[in-house]
This record gives C-alpha cells, structure tokens and sequence, in this order.
C-alpha cells in the first residue's frame, strides 16, 4: 500500500477519535475565515495553546 493510501486509511480509521471537540474546533476556523480581517493564525486546543505559550517564553534572538 502507498504512503498516501495508509496514511488516508488512518485517517478514516480514526474518524470520530479525535482528542477535544472537533467541531468546535471547526467553527472556530469557519468563524475566522468568515472575520472581516482573518487572523493569519489560529491557534487550537490545549496543545496548541501550551505551544504558543511555550514560543512566548523563549528569549527573542536580537
């Protein structure tokens, strides 16, 4: 099987299995697509959050 086809069929084993809220997360997509100015980013979930957070706490690089 091709890379793409297991990675696909992944996918859709796992459909419904997601970790948090997926349709939440879904909205909170379609709302900014929808923004009068979309964000250039969005961030999603706790793990998303902790990454950001996480970037907010290095040291910036002069």
């Amino acid at each position: 099987m091709p890379m793409v086809e297991g990675v696909k069929a992944a996918f859709v084993d796992h459909d419904g299995e997601q970790a948090g809220d997926p349709v939440r997360g879904v909205r909170a997509v379609i709302s900014a697509m929808n923004a009068p100015v979309p964000p250039h980013r969005i961030v999603l979930g706790n793990s998303g959050y902790d990454v950001v957070v996480a970037m907010q706490a290095r040291p910036s690089h002069p």
